[in-house]
């Protein structure tokens, strides 16, 4: 009986967002039946709940300010046309379409995701895809097939509750997330390049794929062990398009222009840890100071000028950016709140016993319970708000460690966010989207067609399924040779 109640509120969330009501609604929602059930059947101390309030406040501020920024620069970066930019340099860098695939795919996609998050990489995607010469359709399942570095998006975010909630190490996590990751990168550039180029053009590929893969794995696995878990996914994708030029014999200046406010962050960002390393401090300042929310606010700050937005427009950009972020973050600040609150309680736990149990055949099952909640709130910091604390004592039931399951837990909530239904759908809006001039341009042989989003999920699943199974596999066999051993 207490794990029926316990599984309330998060089912309840879920069912909100089934009926189309907006991600805080559903969070909003979840949390008020959360207290009631508390009250009734989880008593809690108030000192005990304070505690939590505070320890989780200055993550929750961080999160928000992190997901406000990447949207705001997002705006300014598509009003000074950085983005298409950006995307024509690559395409005239790369030789054939499956190397090009590849790059967007590996390595265009997660830099933009990793620094802005929101599906900003399929934004960025999908025009090149249709310059390409990508159907609507092609492009879209393509463009979405390379969010595959979610758990890094918007500088890692989603990875940092996760961490917080599953009582697992921050870094820990992020070195995890990336050995799992492997069969993402590998099995989603496989897909994105069956749908594009075909078996033939598949096979042809095969190095670049390779290639592509391991440069971003171990970019990102090294990152993530030596340098910080924020940078991880924006130093993948931008070695991976480094090597693609390289590998082009291209000089890449004309890419290198477009990345300007990139670069800012990415030197902020890695030059405060420097710092930080340099006067071995710890406190309240050095966390501000290597904090990605920071560097954000600073990169947009000085993107107007870098970029030649004149301020009137500048101004309409962090409007409009205000405007879309403030939901979005707020969802995230109340789906976080949800997850504390189910831990506190109890109600994790008592979530976790009835897991137990399935015995080791939960550890099996565990990735699908991951990618529903990704699925179903589009967003890595919801899903691991609410299901990250009830993996880790799920864990612990088992006897197993804790960062087997959350790290799980991470990559298959943050895989299942590619074919979540709000990303699908701005998939097939932008890639059937011919108004554009940028997808109008004379160069390209994308044909004038459009695609619906039944037309992409279907495929779009069927990867995803691949890969989790994948992960439940390795999931099995590492857990319980670790046990064993």
């Amino acid at each position: 009986m207490s794990a029926a109640l316990a599984a309330t509120p998060p089912m309840f969330a879920l069912l909100l967002l089934l009926l189309r009501r907006t991600a805080l609604t559903a969070a909003l929602g979840a949390v008020a039946v959360a207290v009631v059930i508390a009250l009734l059947a989880f008593p809690t101390p108030l000192d005990a709940l304070v505690n939590t309030g505070a320890r989780l406040a200055p993550t929750a501020v961080e999160v928000a300010v992190i997901l406000l920024g990447g949207v705001v620069l997002n705006e300014l970066l598509a009003a000074s046309g950085t983005q298409r930019r950006l995307a024509d340099a690559i395409a005239e860098a790369c030789g054939g379409r499956g190397r090009a695939v590849v790059v967007v795919v590996l390595g265009v996609t997660p830099f933009a995701e990793s620094v802005t998050g929101f599906g900003i990489g399929v934004v960025v995607a999908i025009p090149l895809l249709r310059r390409l010469g990508l159907s609507a359709r092609q492009a879209a399942i393509t463009g979405l097939l390379g969010l595959v570095t979610v758990p890094w998006g918007s500088m890692a975010p989603g990875t940092l509750v996760g961490a917080q909630l599953g009582g697992v190490g921050f870094q820990e996590l992020g070195v995890r997330s990336a050995v799992l990751s492997l069969p993402v990168f590998l099995l989603a550039g496989a897909g994105a390049l069956l749908v594009a180029t075909g078996w033939r053009g598949l096979l042809g590929a095969l190095p670049d794929l390779l290639v592509g893969t391991a440069v971003l794995w171990t970019v990102i696995w090294a990152t993530n062990t030596w340098i910080g878990v924020p940078l991880a996914g924006v130093l993948g994708g931008l070695a991976l398009i480094t090597v693609a030029l390289l590998l082009g014999r291209r000089t890449g200046g004309g890419v290198l222009r477009t990345l300007r406010p990139y670069l800012v962050l990415l030197a902020g960002l890695m030059g405060s840890r420097l710092v930080v390393a340099l006067v071995d401090a710890e406190g309240w300042w050095t966390a501000v100071l290597v904090s990605p929310a920071l560097w954000l606010v600073v990169t947009v700050a000085v993107t107007p000028r870098l970029e030649g937005v004149d301020p009137g427009t500048a101004r309409v950009c962090v409007a409009a950016g205000v405007r879309r972020a403030v939901p979005v973050a707020a969802s995230a600040v109340v789906f976080l709140a949800l997850g504390a609150l189910l831990t506190v309680t109890g109600m994790s736990a008592a979530l976790a016993a009835a897991a137990a149990g399935l015995g080791p055949a939960y550890l099996g099952v565990a990735p699908f319970v991951a990618a529903l909640g990704g699925f179903l709130a589009g967003s890595n910091t919801g899903a691991n708000a609410m299901f990250a604390a009830s993996q880790a004592a799920a864990a612990q039931t088992l006897g197993v460690p804790a960062l087997a399951l959350v790290g799980v837990q991470n990559v298959s909530a943050a895989l299942a966010i590619m074919s979540s239904l709000p990303r699908v759908a701005l998939a097939a809006q932008l890639a059937s989207d011919q108004e554009s001039g940028d997808q109008k341009s004379g160069d390209s042989a994308a044909p004038a067609d459009t695609t619906t989003p039944t037309r992409v999920l279907p495929v779009v699943l069927a990867v995803d399924v691949v890969v989790l199974l994948a992960l439940a596999a390795i999931t099995v066999i590492t857990t319980m040779s670790a046990v064993s051993g």
